[in-house]
């Protein structure tokens, strides 16, 4: 989910660098639901919250009036127009690790 986000045009919405903290936290949260065997609602509950802060569903980008991503906006991940705040895949599993255990 964090690298379909990360070069998506949504990308372009990520202000600084703790916007991308709060998508890694979802990522971690939904990790954990998929994982999870007692909890799932509330897991279910708060992450639905927060996909739709972030407007990865169309009816959160409605709501947030977020612009309809244009063709060329789909070329955002591939140049690296995103952005320097970006946190790299490596830095998520190494955060992962660190928080299991």
């Amino acid at each position: 989910m964090y690298e379909n986000f990360r070069t998506s045009p949504l990308a372009m919405r990520m202000g600084c660098a703790p916007d991308w903290d709060f998508l890694m936290e979802t990522v971690l949260l939904e990790d954990d639901f998929w994982k999870a065997r007692k909890g799932r609602a509330i897991l279910a509950a708060e992450l639905r919250q927060r996909w739709a802060m972030l407007g990865v569903t169309p009816e959160a980008r409605v709501r947030l009036k977020f612009d309809t991503p244009q063709p060329d906006d789909l070329s955002v991940g591939a140049a690296g127009g995103v952005g320097a705040n970006v946190v790299r895949m490596e830095d998520f599993w190494e955060r992962r690790g660190a928080l299991s255990r």
